[in-house]
């Protein structure tokens, strides 16, 4: 190749090097940005949008500095307007900086305003490019998101990463929903399938005044219907709504009277789950069933006088599954009955498996759930004991 070839190449790929690696379009100076940490959307008492955002000190990356003369690493800031973007610059005027939502951990939802629905709060949300739809999403029950914004934590700098390791930790339990705010929005578009977010109180006493993470309670759910929130269900109806959703819920643990010895109780943990659900159309009736298969392991035992022997373990096994069984009925007898809408997917089966027939109920698919029939079916296994197959007894 000729030099008179090779140099307007050359020049050509320099120029576009030095056009393209200049730096990033959209970079920012730490110093003249807010990182937003959490988010909290109320319902003011006039009906105003209210946003409150937390808020990483600038000099609370360096270890050295305290936080403001408070000590603490973050501030809240609260805006209202209109709309909930009108209350997003609010907020900028206030706090004179542009927000970077980077480093969102938790978005809350203020009980007022999800009664109203959640639909409109989640639009601002989906418009921002910079904004991570992994985030965590929360209901407060009883209170304001700004006043929860307002507990503080005894374990993190920042309340809001102590409420997202809380969600995290608690997964375990088979308690606590894991709801990205992607999914949630995945939720409330789909059909058939009624959106169920958890809820974290207050334990608060006219004694103690200051709210810490601490006092908080994440034992209820929200229940929403068309987007907008109906009721709570309790932890143990939570542990059977991810069951049938989300059953590979490793160390789920579940406590029951020994069948041997009903003044005591034993523990057992979940190893490994699978649940289905069917739809079988009959005629022009629809019925229901959930299939739930379990593996479980003996976690803890506070009875000596019977060895864990087969027949144990069926006993065992049996009561297990008959008192899952009764948990699982019960929810869906208050999801029928109380709530009146499908929290736990049966109209996305319908939609998928019987779409024809699915055109007929779309408008109006909560109402024909309320009277569908639906069967449970639960069955154990337990694969293991620990080390031991009968616990010790002092002699």
């Amino acid at each position: 190749m000729k030099m008179n070839t090779i140099k307007p190449l050359l020049l050509t790929a320099v120029f576009i090097a030095v056009f393209f690696l200049t730096g990033c379009w959209d970079n920012y100076d730490v110093s003249e940005i807010a990182i937003v940490t959490a988010i909290g959307i109320d319902r003011s008492e006039n009906g105003l949008w209210s946003m409150t955002w937390q808020i990483l000190k600038p000099d609370a990356a360096n270890p050295g500095i305290e936080g403001g003369q408070s000590g603490k690493a973050y501030t809240n800031y609260t805006g209202t307007g209109l709309t909930l973007n009108e209350a997003h610059k609010e907020l900028i005027l206030y706090s004179g900086r542009k927000p970077f939502y980077g480093h969102v951990q938790v978005i809350l939802i203020g009980e007022s305003l999800a009664k109203e629905g959640i639909v409109e709060a989640l639009d601002l949300f989906e418009r921002q490019y910079e904004f991570n739809q992994k985030v965590k999403m929360l209901l407060t029950k009883d209170m304001k998101a700004a006043e929860l914004l307002d507990a503080e934590s005894d374990l993190e700098d920042l309340p809001a990463a102590h409420l997202s390791t809380l969600i995290d930790a608690n997964k375990f339990t088979g308690k606590v929903i894991d709801l990205s705010i992607y999914k949630l929005i995945m939720e409330l578009e789909s059909y058939g399938k009624s959106t169920v977010i958890s809820a974290l109180s207050s334990q608060k006493t006219e004694e103690k005044t200051t709210t810490t993470i601490k006092s908080m309670q994440m034992d209820h759910a929200g229940i929403f219907k068309e987007g907008r929130l109906v009721g709570y269900i309790d932890s143990t109806q939570v542990q059977s709504y991810l069951l049938i959703t989300n059953p590979n819920l490793r160390e789920t643990l579940f406590t029951i009277k020994h069948p041997k010895s009903p003044e005591t109780y034993i523990s057992l943990e979940i190893m490994r789950g699978e649940a289905k659900r069917e739809i079988k159309l009959e005629g022009n009736r629809l019925k229901g069933t959930i299939t739930v298969s379990l593996l479980a392991r003996i976690a803890d035992v506070h009875e000596s006088r019977f060895p864990l022997d087969p027949d144990t373990f069926d006993e065992i096994e049996n009561a297990l599954s008959v008192y899952i069984k009764n948990n699982l009925t019960n929810l869906i007898d208050d999801l029928q009955n109380r709530f009146g809408t499908d929290a736990i997917g049966f109209g996305q089966i319908v939609y998928k498996k019987e779409h024809n027939f699915w055109k007929n109920l779309e408008d109006d698919w909560d109402a024909y759930f309320i009277q569908m029939p639906i069967y449970v079916n639960v069955n154990v296994h337990i694969k293991r004991t620990g080390f031991i197959t009968k616990p010790s007894e002092a002699r």
